[in-house]
């Protein structure tokens, strides 16, 4: 048979390993890990051909367990006594209590010589898994398991064929959960306090400039009257910092000479932008609750640049005057 012929025998053996695979599936008797999964019920009978074992008994052994295939822990016991390679069977022997319990897993093989595997609580520890629960409310039976994993993999390898067992699988995942060190939260708490801190000190440096600018210490007191959170102390920094932009750019009294610059026409690129920040304005000040009749009042007297600004510095006020009263 030619190479090609035996690719071709192989891929339909695979397609008739699938159709067994789709139809038992279906059933509601095989373990629910496998009810209505073809895939893992095909990936569990190729791992039974591997074995040289029924589907059925691989499949009452075999689990799920964070995404990952493992074989229950009475299952390797079960194929160690079952291999034909030792003249007895697996036994356990316990010795110690608490961290100081150990427990070897021993058996003869065929020529007399005597095998063996220790767990000890020690072990456990140092390797993490301990975070495993189990370890608290039956440590004996999970190191039982452990020592007869160990047993295979030193002793027999070939029973297992490398295939992981459900306790391997739980204490390696315990184990790599990295638990934040208690300095983490501190470290955090540092943080937010510096944060707040530079923003008093922003919030305090922008009070100094709006009273230099000429802003009414009402208006100030209003802006700023409840910082009792991070949020209010950003948003009275940001009310801040639109009134004093304002109030800077507010067009000089008419009764005052004007300069060629100020003659000009406003650029029309500029136009768009207020309008924009007048409209976020109008929905904030929605927001907090101030009157659709007052809202009314601060509408541009026309297109121009300015009319815009000057709705932007009123609106700005009544919100900082709303909040104030909050």
């Amino acid at each position: 048979m030619t190479s090609l012929e035996l690719q071709n025998q192989k891929l339909m053996n695979q397609e008739r390993v699938f159709k067994l695979a789709d139809f038992l599936s279906k059933s509601d008797i095989i373990p629910k890990h496998f009810q209505g999964k073809p895939a893992n019920v095909f990936i569990a009978l190729e791992m039974a051909n591997r074995l040289n074992i029924d589907f059925f008994e691989l499949a009452n052994g075999l689990y799920v367990v964070h995404g990952s295939p493992g074989f229950g822990g009475a299952f390797t016991i079960g194929r160690i006594n079952g291999s034909g390679k030792f003249k007895t069977k697996l036994n356990f022997r316990t010795k110690g209590e608490g961290n100081d319990m150990q427990v070897t897993a021993y058996a003869v093989d065929l020529s007399g010589e005597s095998c063996a595997a220790t767990v000890s609580m020690s072990t456990a520890i140092a390797e993490g898994w301990t975070k495993n629960t189990k370890y608290k409310s039956m440590p004996e039976q999970m190191l039982t398991y452990r020592a007869a994993t160990f047993f295979c993999r030193k002793h027999c390898p070939e029973v297992m064929l490398g295939a992981r067992t459900v306790e391997e699988i739980e204490d390696t995942h315990a184990a790599e959960t990295i638990e934040a060190p208690s300095f983490v939260q501190e470290i955090r708490q540092i943080d937010v306090k510096n944060s707040r801190d530079n923003d008093m000190d922003k919030l305090n440096k922008l009070i100094k400039q709006a009273k230099n600018a000429g802003i009414a210490m009402d208006t100030i007191n209003n802006i700023c009257k409840d910082l009792s959170a991070p949020s209010k102390v950003s948003a009275a920094i940001d009310f801040l910092q639109t009134v004093i932009a304002d109030k800077i750019s507010k067009p000089k009294p008419i009764s005052e000479p004007k300069t060629q610059a100020e003659t000009q026409e406003p650029d029309p690129e500029f136009i768009p932008q207020a309008y924009s920040k007048l409209k976020r304005l109008l929905i904030k000040a929605d927001e907090i609750g101030i009157p659709e009749s007052a809202l009314e009042k601060v509408n541009p007297e026309s297109n121009d640049l300015e009319s815009i600004k000057a709705a932007i510095s009123q609106l700005n006020i009544m919100i900082a005057t709303k909040l104030g009263e909050k």
